[in-house]
């Protein structure tokens, strides 16, 4: 009988330990909130094969195109320099955020980010902020 009691006192104690860690699992999971949020940069001289990062930038068609991996709440940062889209007069917009999470699209940090040509926001897009870019058309 005594072996019978030990055998379950253990059991109730595995139990016990399971969903103490199982709730601060939980906990923590909850403390640290969503994913931080990627950010993706653009060159003048970027291709769309490239990493989008500062040293691989992607080029600005292919990612405000929406044909690159951005999602909601990444910034897309354009490197400076000009940005020509001739004879075809604006670059496609096709990103699309949330509510709670848009994406962001400006300059990298201390750069002048010129768009030569406009830019054109079209469908799908949704939950986009576009700032401090400077457009020629």
């Amino acid at each position: 009988m005594m072996t019978m009691m030990r055998a379950r006192d253990r059991s109730v104690a595995a139990v016990s330990t399971f969903l103490t860690v199982a709730a601060a699992l939980a906990m923590l999971t909850a403390l640290a909130g969503p994913a931080a949020a990627a950010e993706r940069f653009v060159g003048v001289e970027g291709r769309a094969d490239g990493a989008g990062t500062k040293e691989s930038p992607w080029d600005i068609a292919s990612a405000l195109g929406g044909r690159q991996k951005v999602e909601p709440g990444d910034a897309v940062l354009l490197l400076g320099g000009t940005y020509r889209r001739r004879p075809e007069a604006l670059f496609d917009v096709r990103l699309i955020g949330e509510e709670d999470d848009p994406i962001h699209v400006r300059p990298a940090p201390g750069a002048r980010a010129i768009i030569d040509g406009g830019l054109s926001v079209v469908s799908p897009s949704a939950h986009l902020w576009v700032h401090d870019l400077e457009i020629l058309v």
